[in-house]
């Protein structure tokens, strides 16, 4: 996924809310809008340097002139763009390079779904549908990609549909997107969500397909590269 325009640098100054950050752009403070509900608390730190993009980044239009895609990290770079996770899947789905899902095409995006909306509906070989939840992780630890970084009633709704589905007969996954490149593995946030952790060792059990992958972040693009293993 390439940005369709070039990234501005700036500084990041403070979180006023949920979705908008104060930082400083050419020496001059600016309002951004933030795509990203998570707490981001090891990004969105005071003179941390993100990237922002003119306009938004995806979705509907916003009031801001600047949407913050990118965080500084060491020497690496992590997109704090958690809608963009749904792009990177379907662009990596359809480029062959989710490993796991080779087979399966795409049929729609978002479905009403029991009591939740979810994803993707994929279809297999034979022509059965395969529900798919996509998830932005930006959290890192050690190694260790976790999710969420803030408790997500919505997350675990969605978990707990697919568990049902997959009662039913009909084939369910998750796919983890890391949007960073330093993680070796992925495991649920059980610190700050521990409901979330159970209802997915919960779904494992009931035979959801979890995946996780990462991905290779710069200034230009970011693209999911290879997978990582899911610790539970």
């Amino acid at each position: 996924m390439q940005y369709e325009s070039k990234l501005i640098p700036a500084r990041f100054l403070k979180r006023e809310n949920r979705f908008l950050a104060t930082v400083i752009v050419d020496g001059k403070k600016q309002a951004v809008h933030v795509p990203n509900s998570g707490r981001l608390g090891e990004l969105l730190i005071p003179n941390r340097e993100v990237f922002l993009l003119e306009g938004k980044a995806s979705g509907p239009p916003r009031k801001t002139r600047y949407t913050m895609v990118l965080s500084r990290f060491g020497s690496g770079y992590v997109s704090v763009e958690a809608a963009g996770a749904n792009h990177l899947f379907e662009e990596a789905l359809g480029e062959g390079r989710l490993t796991e899902l080779k087979k399966l095409k795409l049929v729609r995006r978002e479905k009403r779904v029991g009591l939740s909306r979810l994803d993707f509906v994929l279809e297999d070989e034979e022509g059965r549908p395969v529900y798919v939840e996509v998830k932005s992780v930006s959290l890192v630890e050690d190694g260790r990609a976790l999710f969420p970084d803030a408790p997500t009633a919505r997350g675990s709704k969605h978990i707990e549909e697919l568990i049902a589905q997959c009662r039913k007969g009909i084939s369910t996954g998750v796919v983890f997107v890391i949007q960073r490149s330093d993680a070796r593995s992925f495991s649920p946030n059980d610190r700050d969500d521990p409901r979330f952790g159970q209802v997915l060792r919960r779904a494992f059990k009931e035979g959801v397909k979890l995946m996780a992958y990462r991905c290779e972040v710069n200034t230009r693009e970011c693209r999911i590269t290879d997978p990582v293993p899911v610790v539970l």
